[in-house]
């Protein structure tokens, strides 16, 4: 008999993408950016810097890095 653990990363059976979301919206709220929810969801098949990139793309790559060190620590 097998015993184990199933650990769900990408979504694949439980649906992540709100949390995903709204987590990255609250980072770039603390980072000083106000955008509503559905900004980021336009992008949510992109990778994180790569929808930095097209949300604010005046922000250089380690302010970026720092948003997204943010959002993984919200999520």
């Amino acid at each position: 008999m097998f015993s184990g653990y199933i650990f769900d990363v990408e979504g694949t059976l439980v649906d992540s993408v709100p949390q995903n979301l709204s987590s990255l919206q609250e980072a770039l709220g603390q980072a000083g950016f106000d955008i509503p929810y559905a900004t980021p969801q336009l992008y949510s098949g992109l990778d994180g810097d790569e929808t930095l990139q097209i949300i604010a793309p005046d922000l250089a790559a380690s302010q970026r890095k720092q948003i997204l060190r943010a959002h993984a620590k919200i999520l």
